[in-house]
């Protein structure tokens, strides 16, 4: 008897809260929801190499309690992201501007993405991301010169082929190198580390003089020689300049020791 009436009452207790208005509800409802409008993606389409572009993005509260943006983070420093307010209030909104630098020598499709972080709301991180084709007159391919094979003291080569890739001609006003060779100093030849040397290299040669006109669809070798010095590493650039901007071509090579010659 004692435990049918402890059954009873436990039965209306429950009954009696499980009616309160509002019960089991609040947790669904009363939370901070957003949507990026109109998307969280954004092409620029077709760009210049030195255009800089900008695109807003809106985020709104859609939901009954506010929320706030703690910080937002881009992929690359090329990317800049700020918020219009920190705090979004449920109904309003807050305005995200990315502007887009394209990085020099870029070319071609290029993908960047923001990350925006947010505080008290179950999804407390959304990206947002923005594509552009990067615009180019000139198409190089490969776009480095890999130096196979050296050694040292003797005479090595390698080229890459550029293409104008447009309607009109193209000048290449310049090219600016910059040869560095990292000269191993181990006795086993192996580490191109802690024992390594930064020297400037000056000893080599361009097959091509600008300034160097291509016309629509012409195609050009460029090729380097030079003769290493140093057992060790060679890298470097070349820097092309045309009136639409500046485009890198990155050489390197690994200089093996030559019995036949004296390693410096």
């Amino acid at each position: 008897m004692k435990n049918i009436l402890t059954s009873i009452i436990a039965a209306f207790v429950l009954s009696a809260v499980i009616a309160t208005p509002g019960y089991g509800q609040e947790s669904k409802t009363a939370m901070p929801k957003f949507e990026v409008l109109p998307s969280a993606e954004y092409d620029f389409g077709t760009i210049e190499q030195s255009q800089p572009v900008t695109h807003v993005f809106k985020i709104k509260n859609t939901g009954t309690e506010p929320f706030e943006i703690t910080r937002t983070q881009a992929s690359c420093g090329c990317t800049a992201a700020i918020a219009s307010d920190k705090l979004v209030a449920p109904g309003k909104e807050a305005s995200i501007e990315v502007k887009f630098t394209p990085p020099r020598g870029s070319r071609g499709k290029v993908t960047k993405t923001i990350s925006i972080y947010m505080k008290d709301i179950p999804q407390p991180v959304t990206v947002l991301r923005i594509t552009a084709k990067v615009a180019t007159d000139l198409e190089i391919n490969p776009v480095y010169i890999q130096l196979m094979g050296a050694k040292v003291g003797e005479l090595i080569s390698g080229k890459t082929t550029i293409k104008n890739v447009t309607d009109k001609p193209v000048e290449i006003s310049e090219i600016l190198p910059n040869m560095t060779s990292y000269a191993d100093t181990s006795s086993t030849g192996q580490s191109y580390g802690a024992n390594s040397v930064a020297i400037p290299f000056k000893n080599f040669k361009l097959s091509i003089t600008p300034p160097v006109t291509l016309q629509p669809g012409e195609s050009i070798e460029l090729g380097i020689e030079l003769t290493p010095e140093y057992k060790g590493q060679v890298n470097g650039s070349l820097r092309l300049r045309t009136k639409k901007g500046e485009q890198f071509i990155q050489v390197f090579g690994v200089v093996r020791d030559n019995p036949k010659k004296k390693t410096k």
